[in-house]
Formats: structure tokens, sequence, C-alpha cells
């Protein structure tokens, strides 16, 4: 009787492995690399206050990237446009690959129950043609203020340098 027990017992924990083992292993699979960016949209709302958009925009031209970054109450017109160099888009990948941000690939979500809350549009194509499109209203997917908050750090950093401004 014991024999039995310790065989069913056996039998339980290595199907209960093997679950887990394949559980792991597509969740490695679902996590794809977003690589050589042709360019990237990242735009998010705190308000309907004027100028409470921010947006910030990554394009390839040619061998060089140009940044477009327009904070939080700035106008348009002040926006920042500027030539950045290859390190400035590594940190934008390390941040677009640590947290799986491919995996948010249409994602639409919204809370149409709030009448003035916040929002996000994200737009990224990748030079193989990858291409990455995900939006939300109050709706958010996993990692979100994560990525919001250190792609703020990594181009407010630059606006700020350039700008001598310290928003």
């Amino acid at each position: 009787m014991k024999g039995k027990i310790i065989v069913i017992i056996s039998v339980i924990v290595v199907v209960i492995g093997i679950i887990i083992g394949t559980i792991l292993l597509l969740r490695k699979e679902d996590k794809k690399e977003i690589t050589e960016l042709e360019y990237l949209y990242f735009s998010y709302s705190n308000g309907y206050a004027m100028n409470s958009n921010i947006y910030y925009h990554l394009e390839k031209k040619g061998d060089n990237y140009l940044a477009t970054i327009k904070p939080y109450e700035v106008p348009e017109e002040k926006k920042l446009e500027i030539n950045v160099a290859t390190n400035f888009v590594d940190k934008v990948l390390k941040v677009l690959n640590n947290y799986n941000v491919s995996s948010w690939d249409g994602f639409a979500k919204y809370d149409k129950d709030v009448l003035d809350g916040d929002s996000f549009t994200m737009h990224i194509k990748c030079i193989n043609g990858d291409y990455i499109s995900a939006n939300g209203y109050m709706q958010y997917p996993e990692n979100y203020r994560e990525v919001e908050n250190e792609l703020d750090k990594i181009f407010m950093e630059l606006y700020n340098r350039k700008t001598g401004g310290s928003l």
C-alpha cells in the first residue's frame, strides 16, 4: 500500500513538473525582443488641460535617429527635435525589452465609465518589419507605469540637458 502511494505521489510530482516547465517555456517564447527600431511613438495624457499631453517619438533617418520630445505643459511649438546617438536608442530598447513591451501588441482597453481619465498610445516598428501597437484609456498593460516612468527619465533628461529646463 505504501509503495503504491509513493508511486502515485511521484507520478503527480512529475506531471506537475512537466506542466510548470511547459508554462515557463511558453512564457519565455512569448517574450519577443524588440530590435533595431525604425520608429517609436509613445504618448500619454494625464488631464484635459491645454498642453497636458506628453509624447516621445524616435525615428530612424538614414544612419541617425531623430528624437521628438513634447513634455507636459509645453506647447507643441516648443517641442524639442534633436538627433540622438545610438546609446540613447539602446537605453530605450533596454526599457522596452526589460518590461516585455512586445507582449503589449494588440492591447486596446478602455474604461468607459471614466469621463476625464488618462490615456496612452504606443506604436513601435522595427527594421525587420515587426510592429507593436497598444493603447488604452484608464486601462494599462502589465508594467505600463514602469515603462512610462523609465521612458520619462530617458527622454526628459535629454530635453532638460538641451533646453536648460528642469521640468
